[in-house]
């Protein structure tokens, strides 16, 4: 059975979405496109991200500190529940490597509101 169809401009192998869940690794991914996923999208990444990052950064040429006191400044607590596990160089990288594994449509995602 054809399964076909276009979403969003895009031509899909079939109308099942995997949206936002673990299944943003290659072998995840793969594991979706044999069960017959028509395409992937990664989690979210959120505004609040960049933010920190972008917080961070200024930070450290403010004080003079390296990269890896920056890298320490954007690590966080996992027990406080609001890790974002990520930074989102690594969200795009993750987001490149899986586009390169499949044959699906793979998107991102992105979460903000300051325009």
């Amino acid at each position: 059975m054809d399964l076909a169809t276009r979403y969003l401009g895009l031509n899909l192998s079939s109308p099942a979405v995997v949206g936002s869940g673990p299944f943003d690794n290659k072998k995840s991914a793969l594991e979706c496109q044999a069960a017959g996923a028509g395409m992937l999208v990664m989690h979210s990444l959120f505004e609040e991200q960049f933010a920190a990052e972008r917080a961070a950064h200024y930070w450290s040429m403010e004080h003079g500190s390296g990269p890896e006191e920056l890298d320490s400044m954007m690590e966080v607590d996992p027990e406080e529940g609001n890790s974002f596990g990520l930074t989102p160089e690594e969200y795009f990288a993750q987001l490149a490597g899986l586009k390169e594994a499949v044959c699906m449509p793979v998107a991102g995602s992105i979460n903000g509101l300051t325009v």
